[in-house]
């Protein structure tokens, strides 16, 4: 299994500095009223206490209107408040740093102005997810893992709670950033591109299962028709402590997908050496 790498003391303020040097976008994101929203941002500055930020807001294409998940980096972010935590991440070099933080001050962007403005504290640590970990595994033949998929409810107090209503399918493949669950067509899942919901899967018998919240990206029948195939974006890893725990865990599941795909394959092409 593999773990994450934790960076502390002086090593996330250099980084950071050559983040804002190379004028690297980060993406930031935060939940609000129960769902998680992400926004591009730039860094600007690094001060002594705080880390300064400005928005960074994609055009919309033509094809926007039929893209519901553009909003995703559309979408201003006036529902960030201050002392509220948020997730950073950025991708650098051989992987992706993540890292939380917590706002100092927002100020949003008025009509003459192209950017939102928010200050962050510095993080005291980063953790580095490496490259390998956003690659797509499929799910070793030798496993069925179902998985159980549910449109995220949040109540009044922008907690989510789950529905009596739910779907399972099964995992067919995964990655640090997402994955793809394959439902029997004739159980006729509501879900469309854009949809926020949450999701569970067991990686191995006798496990805990693991819950992520995400966007669909993707929706898609089979050659045969029997089946829909639907591509998730996880979002919100970064912004708390149970996402981070579960992000771990997704790094611990793909890497241990990789090995025993490899160990399979290396079996079968030993057993067709020895039949020739």
């Amino acid at each position: 299994m593999t773990e994450m790498t934790i960076s502390r003391s002086t090593e996330p303020r250099i980084i950071l500095e050559n983040v804002i040097d190379k004028k690297m976008p980060a993406i930031m994101s935060y939940l609000s009223r129960g769902r998680w929203y992400g926004i591009k941002v730039l860094f600007s500055r690094i001060g002594a206490t705080q880390l300064e930020a400005e928005s960074i807001f994609d055009k919309p294409d033509s094809h926007a209107a039929k893209k519901p998940e553009h909003k995703l980096h559309t979408r201003r972010f006036l529902r960030i408040t201050t002392g509220q935590k948020v997730g950073i991440s950025i991708k650098y070099g051989y992987g992706k740093f993540i890292f939380d933080s917590s706002v100092i001050s927002v100020k949003s962007a008025s009509e003459a102005e192209k950017c939102d403005r928010i200050a962050l504290s510095i993080p005291k640590k980063m953790e580095i997810v490496p490259r390998r970990n956003y690659f797509r595994v499929n799910v070793p033949a030798s496993l069925n893992v179902c998985s159980t998929i549910w449109h995220r409810r949040p109540r009044a107090d922008g907690r989510s709670v789950r529905p009596e209503q739910n779907w399972n399918g099964q995992l067919a493949d995964i990655s640090a950033g997402g994955m793809e669950i394959v439902i029997d067509a004739a159980d006729n899942p509501p879900f469309a591109r854009g949809s926020f919901i949450e999701a569970s899967f067991v990686p191995m018998p006798y496990e805990e299962p693991v819950l992520l919240a995400g966007h669909v990206r993707n929706v898609a029948l089979t050659a045969d028709s029997k089946n829909v195939c639907l591509g998730i974006q996880f979002v919100g890893l970064e912004g708390c402590d149970d996402g981070l725990n579960a992000l771990k865990r997704l790094c611990c599941v793909v890497e241990h997908y990789h090995l025993l795909n490899q160990a399979a394959n290396q079996q079968a092409e030993a057993e067709m050496a020895f039949s020739v």
